[in-house]
């Protein structure tokens, strides 16, 4: 009777290379700076500065009062809306489905990041998508998720 054996095939260059490739986007990926499968903060930060303020650039959002109203027409009635540039100030911050602790997680932010928030609403904001992309490190879509905004609790 013959019995087929299989033995151990060594790795070679290239396996262990594509190995070292896969960690390395991995690495990347978990700490939301892989450029190449998820938005950049810069092309969020650009998107946000031309929907939320048309003729600034970010470095000029960037320093401006944190407080000041940005202005941006609604598509439909043509109407202006104030919003406002907010630096997430904690090591990692959570967005929600809506404004309660309990709700789904749908994004995560880290320290130094800017959010467009639209609405303060006591202890918890609404926060606004221009792209309908959060810009965090689960590079959430909100139009994807079918959830029309997100909410992040700002004190507690």
């Amino acid at each position: 009777m013959n019995v087929p054996m299989l033995c151990q095939v060594p790795y070679g260059i290239y396996e262990w290379e594509s190995m070292g490739e896969a960690l390395a986007v991995s690495i990347l990926d978990l700490h939301g700076i892989n450029s190449f499968s998820r938005p950049s903060a810069k092309m969020i930060l650009h998107q946000v500065s031309e929907s939320l303020s048309p003729g600034k650039s970010p470095e000029e959002l960037e320093k401006a009062d944190p407080k000041q109203a940005l202005k941006r027409p609604d598509e439909d009635s043509g109407n202006f809306h104030d919003f406002q540039l907010w630096r997430v100030m904690h090591t990692m911050v959570v967005a929600r489905e809506n404004p309660n602790l309990e709700a789904q997680v749908l994004e995560v932010f880290g320290k130094g990041q800017l959010l467009a928030v639209a609405e303060e609403m006591g202890n918890w904001v609404r926060l606004h998508a221009p792209s309908g992309c959060l810009g965090g490190k689960l590079n959430t879509d909100l139009d994807q998720v079918r959830r029309p905004c997100a909410y992040m609790l700002i004190d507690g």
